[in-house]
């Protein structure tokens, strides 16, 4: 076998091999980003629901409207088939 074909071989094989190493590499790293992209989505959403729950309670002077703004956050914060129950007693 003359050395130009074994050398085209060889390069064919060496640039294939290079080929799936970083195909492997830009797929791991996407799904590393997939995985921060959710777990950002979840905090920016709990976040969003404490800053709405803080900005409902600082303007409620009432015990019974702030329990009400809390049960109905803890609603949305968690699953629908949650259910979420209080009692205010007054006295």
């Amino acid at each position: 076998m003359p050395a130009v074909q074994t050398f085209a071989i060889v390069s064919t094989l060496l640039v294939g091999g290079v080929a799936i190493f970083f195909s492997y590499r830009l797929e791991r790293a996407r799904q590393q980003l997939k995985s921060k992209n959710r777990e950002l989505t979840r905090r920016l959403y709990e976040l969003s629901i404490s800053n709405e729950l803080a900005d409902k309670i600082g303007y409620s002077l009432s015990i019974q409207g702030i329990i009400e703004t809390i049960a109905l956050t803890a609603t949305r914060l968690f699953d629908s088939i949650t259910t979420i129950s209080y009692a205010y007693v007054d006295g």
